[in-house]
């Protein structure tokens, strides 16, 4: 896969000074991971794609990579490796490792299949992220001597966007060869909760308004609008300036959890997703709605979708999405969409009667879990096959104080249907005999 990262213009032989790092310039490049890993192995800096090529917080556009910075760590870069369920697209030692008083230092980049285009996202799962890894009990603390108090080996700056990360010439470097070391936004355990914290981490003149968005999404039993000064930004900024102004997260798909016990997950009943075109650039980005691919009637769609999702979402959270989603995933020529046409689009949305139907559910019943592939060194595909064959699991599960339908509905709970008639043949194939009720 390839992906598009800023890189210096030049290499640093060892760590950069604090004049280097004022004088740095970036370039855009698109790398795959062999391209990536040389540039580390060089010393070139790297960083998410910015604005004009310079890096600053306002300036971040999007990245495919979540970089974990270990500092000051007691457990070594390969002793980690063994010990995390999803290994890391590229981990290498940075050029402090092992110096005397600094301990072991690494990174660890993870690569997502879809690049994260707000900040507030790469914060919520970078650290949602270092959540399900067990990170943090992984690495650990150290004794901060100039604070004199315990911290986390897990530098603060991994959950920002706006970071710059230093290569490493001749660094100890390991690639993740393996056939899933692509993650996709399902693969990681979202824990909506960190948008909450990072605004609270960032808080601005318009705290109150973080606080408002905050509120809508995670507390879904409410409707809570924003002030009037919504409808007039909406009308009066560039959608640049409206989407950065305004931090309502992206709403993609109803949330899920699961973890490595089970080869394949099965969508809840209640679950909803945004579909996408399926066809990539050469890049391996997903390719923009043009005009003529019934524009309006998929933003129209996909905001139906969104109440699915969110039942309780209000007009302006809803709005945003809609302005966001054209922004980002659709072509404006031709018969061009103004913002007129997208405000009547969320006011018909949000009069429309959502129904029970299939919109928004998912093609499949389910899908290989990542956790699972990882776990046991498979590919998606091949968990896809193996499951296909579901006798094979029921052993993990066979209860034999219980009925044959009580045990389908335990197992059906753990993602695994099943019928009467093949619980009964895996029962003859293992000579286990009919449950019998006590009289």
């Amino acid at each position: 896969m390839f992906f598009e990262i800023e890189l210096t213009k030049d290499y640093y032989v060892g760590k950069p000074t604090e004049k280097d790092i004022k004088q740095m310039k970036y370039e855009l490049k698109e790398v795959n991971q062999d391209s990536f890993s040389y540039f580390i192995q060089e010393g070139y800096c790297y960083t998410s794609v910015m604005k004009d090529d310079h890096r600053s917080k306002d300036n971040f556009i999007q990245t495919n990579i979540i970089t974990f910075d270990i500092d000051s760590c007691s457990v070594d870069m390969d002793e980690t490796l063994k010990r995390l369920s999803i290994k890391p697209y590229i981990c290498y030692t940075s050029p402090s490792n092992g110096l005397e008083g600094k301990g072991y230092r690494y990174r660890m980049i993870y690569c997502l299949e879809e690049p994260i285009t707000k900040r507030e996202d790469y914060y919520v799962y970078a650290r949602s992220l270092s959540e399900q890894l067990g990170l943090q009990s992984i690495v650990g603390t150290y004794y901060n001597e100039k604070k004199r108090k315990e911290e986390s080996c897990i530098d603060e700056r991994s959950y920002y966007s706006e970071q710059y990360w230093n290569g490493c010439r001749g660094c100890n470097i390991f690639l993740n060869h393996s056939n899933n070391n692509i993650l996709s936004y399902n693969d990681i355990l979202l824990n909506n909760d960190f948008y909450k914290e990072y605004y609270n981490k960032n808080k601005t003149s318009s705290s109150k308004v973080h606080k408002s968005i905050t509120q809508t999404y995670i507390k879904t039993s409410q409707h809570i609008g924003l002030s009037d000064t919504f409808e007039d930004d909406f009308w009066n900024l560039s959608y640049t300036e409206f989407l950065n102004k305004y931090d309502y997260p992206n709403i993609e798909h109803t949330p899920i959890e699961y973890d490595d016990t089970m080869p394949m997950i099965t969508y809840p009943e209640n679950y909803y997703e945004i579909r996408r075109p399926s066809y990539k650039t050469k890049g391996g980005q997903t390719k923009k709605i043009k005009d003529g691919e019934e524009r309006r009637k998929k933003l129209y769609l996909n905001g139906i979708v969104r109440r699915k999702i969110n039942p309780d979402i209000s007009f302006d959270n809803l709005l945003y999405n809609l302005v966001y989603e054209f922004y980002y995933y659709y072509i404006n020529d031709g018969n061009k969409i103004d913002k007129k046409i997208l405000y009547q689009i969320a006011q018909n949305v949000m009069k429309a009667d959502i129904g029970e139907g299939d919109l928004g559910k998912p093609i499949k019943k389910s899908f290989a879990n990542p956790l699972y592939c990882q776990k046991h060194n498979l590919t998606k595909r091949e968990v896809s096959d193996l499951s296909k064959n579901k006798k094979q699991y029921i052993g993990e599960f066979y209860d034999f104080s219980k009925t044959d339908q009580e045990n389908i509905e335990i197992m059906k709970e753990y993602g695994l249907v099943i019928t009467i008639p093949t619980l009964k043949r895996w029962r003859k194939e293992n000579g286990i005999k009919k449950y019998k009720k006590k009289v």
